[in-house]
């Protein structure tokens, strides 16, 4: 015992008194970093038009690829793990093909404007798994739920500072700052999952996300994207089936509350038209009662709550599919229909990138422009033929197979469950044309394809 006091003693005189500090120091500054650039993806091209028109495509792509050059430099590439490369090279065969498609596409395609984003996704993937560790894995899910947040907060400002404007196409949905309603709903829905999934120790900061939350489910509303809340729906039953087994019950019942105040308020706002000031107010007392009332998983018996949530759940996507505030008629069988048209007809290498529109023109209705299929997997068997279509598919399986590999892995389940959400609604909109979304998306999977840390404390804030 003594020996081991000496001992002791003699390690504490030769360790400089700065040590610990710089270490401290260190991980505070990679969390920031991870969050900083979980907040770039999102905000970026977020609050201009979702980047849809890749004005900064090619900064950002600069900006990823010196992310990934000094993580290469600093840290190297032994942190990646297998599915992490793999989902990476699987990417970037994805944007190789549809690069190539240029020597097969039919004229007028867009293919450049198609290959530019691909390549960005590429290299945003890269340097997300660059700071996916064990530290930073937190940090980045952190990051891009603060930047959603921000997204949600202007969207309102946007909304009650213009009052009520009617768009010529979206009517009364709410599209800014991303400029595409359902892009909106997708980026709000992958937002509830975060918050619900987010482990935090302080009561205030509990409260504050569950606040978060409600208001998210509140723009999603008013987004009036009902494919955003199936995914959403998805999303959550995800997180329920990742979750570790004796967490998850409890886990599936912190969506409850936020999930009924915003749905709650969204149906108050939408039957009494609020708008301008008045919506500011509503987001508000919508975010202060769901902060307020305790989370019902410390309230009730299990059994009643489980019961509770699955009646929450039903009831949700049944107002979201048939009560949306306003909506445009939707002619996605129509869009698939032609473009599985355009895949008969080129039925091994497609019609190349970007050109659905040209197909559209040639086997759709006249008087009506449309420039995508509004389904990544149906566009990509349309463009790019069978071997486009089973990258996409396994760019979309790969992270959600690896989250359900570390199932019990809180980071692990809470990430593969944001992803999913993008995965369901790809599927049912232009999603992969919308980098706002496709970018969070991206950093979700990121998070999912790092490897787990030994310790479930770094769910934790």
């Amino acid at each position: 015992m003594a020996a081991t006091s000496h001992a002791l003693r003699c390690r504490s005189a030769t360790t400089p008194a700065r040590e610990i500090p710089r270490s401290l120091a260190a991980i505070g500054i990679h969390d920031m970093a991870a969050a900083g650039l979980a907040a770039l993806l999102v905000l970026s091209v977020g609050l201009t038009d979702g980047g849809y028109y890749g004005r900064s495509a090619t900064p950002l792509t600069v900006a990823f690829v010196a992310i990934v050059g000094l993580a290469g430099l600093t840290r190297g590439v032994s942190h990646l793990s297998r599915a992490g490369l793999a989902t990476l090279g699987l990417l970037a065969a994805f944007a190789a093909w549809t690069a190539l498609s240029f020597i097969w596409a039919v004229p007028g395609a867009l293919v450049e404007q198609d290959a530019r984003r691909a390549v960005l996704y590429v290299c945003a993937l890269g340097a997300v798994l660059s700071v996916a560790d064990e530290r930073g894995r937190a940090a980045l899910l952190r990051g891009l739920l603060g930047g959603i947040a921000v997204i949600a907060v202007t969207a309102i400002g946007i909304q009650a500072g213009s009052g009520d404007v009617v768009d010529p196409f979206f009517g009364s949905l709410v599209e800014e700052p991303v400029g595409y309603p359902n892009a909106l709903g997708a980026l709000m829905a992958i937002g509830v999952v975060l918050t619900t999934g987010l482990d935090l120790r302080k009561a205030a900061s509990r409260r504050a996300t569950r606040g978060l939350a409600a208001v998210l489910v509140l723009v999603l509303g008013l987004s009036g994207s009902r494919g955003a809340a199936v995914a959403l729906a998805v999303g959550l039953c995800t997180l329920v089936c990742l979750r570790p087994a004796g967490d998850r019950a409890l886990g599936a019942l912190r969506a409850v509350v936020p999930v009924l105040i915003g749905g709650l308020g969204w149906t108050i706002v939408a039957s009494t038209g609020a708008a301008g000031g008045r919506l500011a107010v509503d987001a508000i007392a919508i975010f202060a009662v769901a902060a307020i009332l305790p989370s019902l998983d410390r309230v009730w018996p299990r059994r009643m709550l489980v019961a509770l949530a699955c009646g929450a759940l039903v009831v949700g996507i049944a107002l979201a599919a048939t009560r949306p505030i306003s909506t445009t008629s939707s002619y996605r069988t129509a869009y698939w229909a032609v473009a599985l048209e355009g895949a008969r007809a080129h039925p091994v290498l497609g019609t190349g990138a970007g050109s659905f529109h040209l197909t559209w023109v040639e086997h759709g209705p006249n008087g009506l422009f449309v420039r995508d299929a509004h389904s990544l997997y149906v566009e990509a068997l349309s463009e790019l033929g069978p071997v486009g279509l089973l990258l996409a598919v396994s760019i979309a399986t790969v992270p959600l197979i690896a989250a359900a590999r570390w199932r019990g892995d809180p980071i692990s389940a809470l990430s593969g469950a944001a992803f999913a959400v993008f995965v369901v609604h790809a599927g049912l909109d232009w999603d992969w044309e919308m980098p706002v979304v496709t970018l969070t998306a991206l950093g979700c999977a990121g998070v999912a394809l790092g490897r787990p840390s030994n310790a479930t404390e770094e769910a934790t804030a």
